[in-house]
């Protein structure tokens, strides 16, 4: 494809330029390298809306998905510890569609900076407290049965969580489903848990006991594992920020609905209106399920005022380009 663009030079003229040799700075992952995940999240959400175009009874998901985050404002400011220009992100719009991946990718940055902030004051009141991060399973089920089955398992972690010995101070918990290699769907729990301080000493359960409180629960035998490992709390190490990530990930893996519209499908029935993520204790309502445009702008970092006099840049999304470009590249 060899489509020519127009771009302003400074004397006011229009310079044709090939896609390829495009002038720096067109594209916002050459302005912000922080910023490049923006187009291979969009780019994955287009592929998303399109297989919702392919089926009439979803063309109205797609509709919303085809105007997510088609602009990106940013304001341009000089960072007080470099003197650099970095990009924040000051205005835009979500669709909300839950397997949209930008809005998941959104909703993972938000929650999990919503948790960081968080941590200081609750590691301050609690210095001894530790983290565990556990997986509860049970065997796949048809596509068709995948509703029955969450609904199941969350009345079994109900039952679960008012097990004398529950360990837990305060605790997260989402779910997760991804697709067998025969079609199955498997749901499975992420939970973080803040444990007692001395959970490793008097409270301490093990793997094996984890495995049968949780067939207990769930009142299925059948269930052949559970993981739980602990995770080191300190805020300036990988593993908490590594558990926090994996506890809040998408609901299902996007590649899988490449692989199969079908699920993509059989998911949007299943997983309707469905609530995938629960908290209890000290952890209360640290993460949202539902968030606003203004916490979804923010993402990890703070947000920034709309009105703001410093400079903003319009991005919008070139499907043909796979990637945001400036809406007017004289600036």
């Amino acid at each position: 494809m060899n489509e020519s663009l127009g771009l302003h030079q400074p004397d006011g003229k229009v310079q044709p330029c090939k896609k390829n040799t495009l002038a720096e700075g067109y594209f916002l992952s050459d302005r912000s390298e922080k910023d490049k995940k923006w187009d291979s999240h969009r780019a994955n959400s287009e592929k998303v809306e399109d297989l919702y175009f392919e089926s009439e009874r979803f063309t109205r998901l797609a509709e919303r998905m085809s105007k997510c985050s088609t602009w990106l404002k940013f304001g341009e400011r000089v960072s007080s510890d470099t003197g650099e220009l970095k990009l924040k992100l000051s205005q835009a719009s979500f669709c909300r569609v839950r397997h949209c991946p930008v809005c998941g990718w959104r909703r993972t940055l938000r929650n999990t900076a919503r948790f960081f902030d968080r941590i200081p004051a609750l590691l301050t009141e609690h210095p001894k407290a530790r983290f565990l991060f556990l997986t509860l399973t049970v065997p796949n089920c048809a596509p068709a049965d995948l509703r029955a089955k969450i609904t199941d398992m969350n009345r079994a972690w109900q039952r679960l969580i008012q097990l004398k010995g529950w360990p837990a101070i305060g605790w997260v918990r989402t779910v997760e489903v991804t697709r067998g290699k025969d079609g199955s769907a498997h749901p499975h729990f992420h939970a973080l848990l803040m444990v007692k301080p001395g959970y490793f000493t008097k409270y301490y359960i093990k793997q094996e006991e984890w495995l049968q409180r949780w067939r207990d629960c769930m009142r299925d035998q059948s269930i052949l594992m559970v993981d739980v490992r602990a995770v080191k709390p300190k805020i300036e190490g990988q593993e908490l920020h590594a558990a926090v990530v994996e506890t809040l990930k998408y609901s299902t893996k996007v590649t899988d609905a490449f692989a199969d519209p079908q699920w993509l499908y059989d998911m949007t029935d299943q997983l309707h209106k469905l609530r995938f993520m629960a908290s209890g204790g000290l952890l209360k309502d640290i993460f949202k399920e539902n968030l606003t445009d203004e916490e979804m702008i923010a993402g990890d970092e703070p947000a920034i005022d709309a009105e703001d006099p410093q400079r903003k840049l319009l991005f919008t999304w070139r499907a043909e380009h796979g990637r945001y470009a400036l809406k007017n590249p004289g600036l």
